[in-house]
């Protein structure tokens, strides 16, 4: 999602329109407010529909409760992209963060490898960190398997995901 935001954010604009914010004496932040507000419904709703058919495929394949998994499926998944889409509009505005995402993401992604295998080879929720981590919680919550915290995890990435939003709203300008 982050390296996402290196190449293309939430905000999407054409050629001739981002030359003429970019050269306009104009509140860039106003101008911009609409399609990131867009951009952010859009990621959310896709979560959900990606929740809507996670609560499906498991209710099929596992057996699991539909109408338990449902409503934490589509919470869970369409708060982790609204995260997504919040965090990919900071890299969008920042071509330092985005060289920077690009270069880090693969030792990043080593390391937290790493401790998810150590993790689930310790038989311990200790791997299960970061967003990822919260909404498999939560998802493995909704499919029966006994999970300790899944509630704080759900609160963290309700939170996480409002701040992203949040605080995604000032950056517009800043560029």
């Amino acid at each position: 999602g982050l390296r996402f935001g290196a190449w293309q954010g939430p905000v999407v604009l054409s050629r001739p329109d981002a030359r003429w914010v970019l050269a306009a004496p104009v509140d860039r932040q106003a101008l911009l407010a609409r399609p990131l507000a867009r951009g952010m419904v859009v990621g959310a709703g896709l979560g959900a529909v990606i929740g809507l058919v996670v609560a499906a495929t498991g209710a099929v394949l596992l057996g699991a409760a539909f109408t338990r998994l449902l409503p934490l499926a589509m919470l869970c998944l369409a708060a982790y992209a609204a995260l997504i889409a919040g965090l990919s509009w900071f890299v969008e505005c920042s071509p330092a963060l985005a060289r920077a995402i690009l270069r880090w993401t693969p030792a990043v992604l080593a390391v937290a490898a790493v401790i998810a295998v150590i993790g689930l080879l310790a038989h311990s929720w200790a791997g299960w960190w970061g967003p990822p981590g919260w909404v498999a919680v939560v998802l493995l919550h909704g499919l029966g398997v006994s999970t300790f915290a899944w509630q704080a995890a759900l609160l963290t990435l309700l939170v996480s995901a409002a701040a992203a939003i949040v605080g995604g709203r000032g950056p517009a300008g800043e560029q």
